[in-house]
């Protein structure tokens, strides 16, 4: 079973006490969800421990990826 990664959406404001589902979201960026799958885009970052960035082809917010390079079993 793999995951699925998908897109959050843009911030478009943030959590009121009116508005937020759980009281720690309060204050904190609220998202349009978006919803695309990144998981394609995703594979193309290089697990070299770097930061990149990823751009949603659908709604263009950008998430931020970062891949560890896999430690190899000594032969």
């Amino acid at each position: 079973m793999s995951l699925i990664f998908n897109c959050r959406g843009p911030v478009v404001g943030v959590y009121s006490q009116e508005l937020a589902p759980k009281p720690e979201l309060i204050g904190k960026p609220r998202r349009a969800g978006c919803g695309a799958v990144l998981n394609k885009l995703i594979d193309l970052v290089p697990a070299d421990g770097k930061d990149h960035e990823v751009k949603c082809p659908v709604c263009k917010a950008v998430s931020r990826i970062k891949k560890t390079p896999e430690d190899k079993e000594p032969a």
